[in-house]
């Protein structure tokens, strides 16, 4: 088991007008996480833990004062 930590993936600005268009079109199809996507823009930093495969087996998303319980 390996772990290492990015800042990739973490420039999540507010939805423009075609984003919103997509989700309108594509609204019958169920989104991955829908209970906490709008937390994705408080994301500034993922803790991954990765199997000796490749495999990522866990991802913990920080916020900027580098919590996990970014909802509360």
């Amino acid at each position: 088991m390996r772990y290492g930590s990015t800042t990739k993936a973490t420039s999540f600005g507010p939805p423009d007008w075609r984003i919103k268009l997509i989700k309108a079109v594509l609204f019958f199809i169920p989104a991955a996480n829908p209970d906490s996507e709008w937390l994705y823009p408080k994301v500034k930093r993922w803790i991954l833990e990765v199997e000796d495969d490749g495999t990522p087996a866990r991802e913990v998303a920080l916020d900027v004062s580098g919590r996990a319980n970014a909802a509360s």
